[in-house]
């Protein structure tokens, strides 16, 4: 089972993402989850989304490697993003029994899911 977890796992390689001096890496990174958690917009999702895509092809990692990271994260995702849904005050699309579902709530659920993967 431990063999299948590859979040934070080093992949050896000779491209120009392996080549970077680590701390260039460690401040990219920073400047990543800044930019991550301070996009608002789908726009900015976009552009931070383009950065990792440019980035993972750089290094020349498998869809397959990143997903499989993602994993062990599954249970994690669905439960704040079902939370988001249905704790959020705003605008009720959809009501049923004691939860309403809000047009902000699926915003911030998607946001969330987005920032977690």
């Amino acid at each position: 089972m431990l063999k299948d977890v590859t979040l934070g796992q080093y992949f050896p390689g000779d491209t120009p993402m392996h080549r970077l001096d680590p701390r260039t890496k460690i401040i990219l990174l920073l400047v990543y989850i800044v930019a991550l958690f301070s996009a608002h917009s789908f726009i900015q999702y976009g552009v931070v989304s383009a950065a990792l895509i440019v980035c993972v092809a750089l290094a020349r990692l498998r869809l397959k490697t990143m997903l499989s990271g993602v994993k062990p994260l599954f249970i994690i995702i669905i439960f704040t993003g079902i939370l988001n849904v249905f704790y959020t005050k705003g605008t009720v699309i959809a009501e049923f029994w004691i939860f309403s579902i809000t047009k902000e709530g699926l915003r911030a659920a998607a946001f969330m899911i987005l920032r977690i993967v």
